[in-house]
């Protein structure tokens, strides 16, 4: 069932991909993500996966030890850790947990 309008707080930010019907289910969508998975290179994931990163270069706030930190999120590991660079100029890796940005916008 196609949407032909947005909601008002919506209008501004959504949009479809399709005039009319979607030629795809949203299940063959999936297949077709997953195979380019699949076939693509691990090294050009992690890559691709860095250039369009939310979080690197940006300030993050996170809590260890019951303690606030902030930094600048610099790098992701292969397997996921995230390189932070305190205040003190202090490198941290995180293995694990939540970080909140201090600003969305680019």
């Amino acid at each position: 069932m196609a949407i032909s309008t947005f909601p008002d707080e919506l209008e501004s930010k959504a949009g479809s991909l399709f005039e009319g019907p979607c030629p795809i289910t949203r299940n063959d969508l999936i297949s077709e993500i997953w195979k380019e998975f699949l076939h693509t290179d691990i090294d050009e994931l992690v890559y691709l996966y860095k250039e369009r990163s939310l979080v690197l270069g940006r300030i993050v706030t996170f809590e260890q030890n019951q303690q606030t930190y902030q930094g600048i999120a610099k790098d992701i590991s292969d397997t996921g850790q995230l390189l932070v660079q305190l205040e003190n100029q202090e490198e941290i890796w995180l293995n694990s947990g939540e970080i909140s940005l201090k600003q969305w916008d680019l």
